[in-house]
């Protein structure tokens, strides 16, 4: 018995989607305190978490906040760099994907 190759109705599938980050969440501004700005203290905060996650706790909607970096990478210390710079005027605005 010869097995027959497969049909494209047995090989279909549905096409995979990317959301894009303004889909999924608000797109991160940089407000990790939510204190309405996005300063040097936001960045602290981010440095804070990661130096030492069990003290520095972060809610899940400031996490999404912090990750102003190539959104969706995680925190790193880019994304405190990057606050950083927009503190000095270094950027207009956030996210900043590169």
């Amino acid at each position: 018995m010869v097995a027959s190759p497969p049909t494209p109705a047995d090989t279909e599938t549905e096409p995979f989607i990317i959301p894009q980050l303004s889909d999924a969440v608000d797109v991160p501004n940089g407000d990790v305190n939510s204190d309405g700005e996005t300063t040097l203290a936001d960045a602290l905060a981010i440095l804070q978490y990661i130096s030492n996650p069990s003290k520095y706790e972060l809610s899940e909607d400031e996490l999404l906040q912090a990750d102003v970096f190539n959104p969706g990478d995680g925190i790193t210390p880019m994304d405190a760099l990057v606050i950083q710079k927009l503190d000095a005027g270094l950027y207009d605005s956030l996210p900043v994907i590169e």
